[in-house]
């Protein structure tokens, strides 16, 4: 069990979880109708707000398959959450940038429910963790080659 907390094995179940999770609840917006999901994206306006719904569906639940089924090692599932929370976080960014703070819709129909900042903590849990796990893993793997124990992550 302490080697799974050290090498990130349960932090990457917990981030399929999450991403699984969000993907899930994104599923009922697809069907909404109002001008916010039919008109175009305020950041990627060559896509409609349904658009983007979609396509963020599409790569969270492509991300969970990958962490739940692939033989990859934890630092390249490390670098697959890094790289979605990376996404979202400069999603969120521009948005700000741009003067559109809106109410976001990436947990989906729980989002109305939950505080504004769940998001932004969720990404940033994803974020920090996947970091600190991938530096730790790194840092690990470089300690046992220099004493001539070969260890795979």
């Amino acid at each position: 069990m302490h080697d799974k907390i050290k090498n990130g094995s349960i932090f990457i179940w917990s981030c399929a979880l999450v991403l699984a999770s969000t993907a899930f609840l994104k599923i009922p917006l697809l069907a909404r109708e109002d001008a916010k999901f039919l008109s175009a994206d305020p950041l990627i306006y060559l896509l409609r707000g349904r658009d983007v719904i979609l396509i963020a569906i599409v790569i969270e639940v492509s991300v969970v398959v990958f962490l739940v089924r692939s033989n990859h090692s934890n630092l390249t599932k490390l670098m697959a959450i890094a790289w979605i929370s990376v996404i979202f976080l400069l999603y969120r960014v521009g948005l700000h940038v741009i003067g559109k703070n809106l109410a976001c819709e990436c947990l989906g129909v729980a989002g109305k429910l939950l505080n504004s900042s769940a998001p932004l903590f969720l990404i940033l849990y994803m974020l920090a963790g996947a970091i600190t796990f991938f530096t730790w893993n790194v840092n690990v793997t470089r300690r046992t080659a220099v004493s001539g124990v070969v260890t795979t992550i």
